[in-house]
C-alpha cells in the first residue's frame, strides 16, 4: 500500500500537506505501541498541582504521546529551538485540547511564537526561576506544570532539569 493510498487522495490528485500529515499520524501510531522510552520524574505536588520533569522527552512524536496519553491540562514550560517549534506547531488539535499555556525559557523567533500564541497564551521570561515563579501562581488545581527541553544540547537539558527540581523545591 503506498503512502497516498494510505492517506485515500488519489496519486494524480495527492496533495504534499495530505501525505504528510499521513504519515506523522501512523510513525506517531506505530510510536504509541512503542512507548517504552516514555520517561517522566514527578518531581512534587504542590496544592494538587503536579511539577513534572519531562525533559527526557527528546522529540517532538514523544511529546505528542505525553501529551495525549495525559487527561489533566498541561501548564508547559519550555526550552525548544526554533527548528523544533516549527516541528511542534503541527501538533495544533493536541495543543488546544492539552495545553494551557506555555511558558518559554528559550529564545524563539518572534514569528514562530506569534504562530503558537494563536493556539495557546505564550509567556516568554528570562530564567527557570522566573518560569516556576510564574507557573506556581497562574496554574489551576489540579493541572500538571510541565518542564519540557527539546533541544540539541544535552548538557543545557540536564542544567534545567536540576534548576527546574531546585526551583520547584524552593516553592
Amino acid at each position: 500500500m503506498t503512502i497516498e493510498e494510505l492517506a485515500g487522495v488519489k496519486k494524480e490528485t495527492s496533495n504534499y500537506a495530505n501525505i504528510q500529515k499521513m504519515r506523522s499520524k501512523i510513525l506517531r501510531q506505530g510510536f504509541m505501541r512503542n512507548n517504552d522510552n516514555m520517561q517522566l520524574d514527578k518531581i512534587a505536588t504542590i496544592s494538587d498541582t503536579d511539577y513534572i520533569d519531562a525533559t527526557k522527552i527528546r522529540t517532538i512524536n514523544a511529546a505528542w504521546l505525553y501529551f495525549e496519553q495525559t487527561t489533566k491540562h498541561n501548564l508547559v514550560i519550555m526550552n525548544i529551538c526554533d527548528d523544533k517549534l516549527t516541528n511542534l506547531l503541527r501538533m495544533q488539535e493536541t495543543i488546544k485540547q492539552k495545553m494551557d499555556g506555555v511558558i518559554l525559557i528559550s529564545d524563539n523567533e518572534k514569528q514562530l511564537v506569534e504562530e503558537l500564541n494563536k493556539l495557546v497564551h505564550v509567556y516568554q521570561v528570562e530564567d527557570m526561576n522566573e518560569a516556576v515563579h510564574l507557573a506556581y501562581h497562574i496554574a489551576s488545581k489540579e493541572e500538571n506544570i510541565v518542564l519540557v527541553s527539546i533541544d540539541d544540547n544535552i548538557e543545557k537539558t540536564k542544567h534545567l532539569s536540576a534548576e527546574f527540581a531546585n526551583r520547584v523545591f524552593s516553592l
